[in-house]
């Protein structure tokens, strides 16, 4: 039986090294964005946070989001439709930020036309909101938002 040895070609290195990098690099750099909201000064916990990008020419463009956790905490995602791809963290850019707290048991409330949202829709516009945040090329650790409302 003959054995057949294959020689590693520095050229078909480099070529597989460099289809491996553009690959992985290919799309939109996300960088990790965490940050907390609070209410009243407690912690928000289901507050939906959508990132709406500033001046953003794209029609349809990316909108990093996060559900806050029961610490206040949350670490925004992004979906690239285009892609399919769900990234961790958002684009580099300035951004208005929407919150919105709808109860847990929302399904009930499907079928209204209008949702119950414990903010009273005071942060769930973009246009109108006052939340804005940037995101830059690094790590970031947003200051928190700390939202008033009144409490009935």
């Amino acid at each position: 039986m003959q054995r057949v040895t294959l020689r590693r070609s520095p050229l078909v290195l480099l070529v597989l090294a460099t289809l491996c990098c553009v690959s992985c690099s290919s799309g939109t750099p996300c960088y990790p964005v965490r940050g907390k909201v609070f209410v009243n000064g407690k912690a928000a916990e289901g507050v939906t946070v959508v990132f709406h990008p500033i001046d953003d020419p794209d029609p349809n463009p990316v909108q990093p989001s996060a559900v806050v956790s029961a610490d206040g905490s949350f670490a925004l995602r992004s979906y690239f439709v285009k892609d399919r791809v769900l990234k961790d963290g958002a684009p580099a850019g300035k951004y208005r930020v929407t919150c919105v707290w709808y109860p847990a048991d929302l399904q009930k409330y499907l079928a209204q036309e209008k949702l119950p949202d414990k903010l009273n829709g005071r942060f769930a516009n973009p246009k109108t909101t006052e939340l804005k945040a940037e995101v830059l090329e690094k790590d970031n650790e947003l200051p928190t938002f700390q939202l008033t409302v009144p409490e009935k």
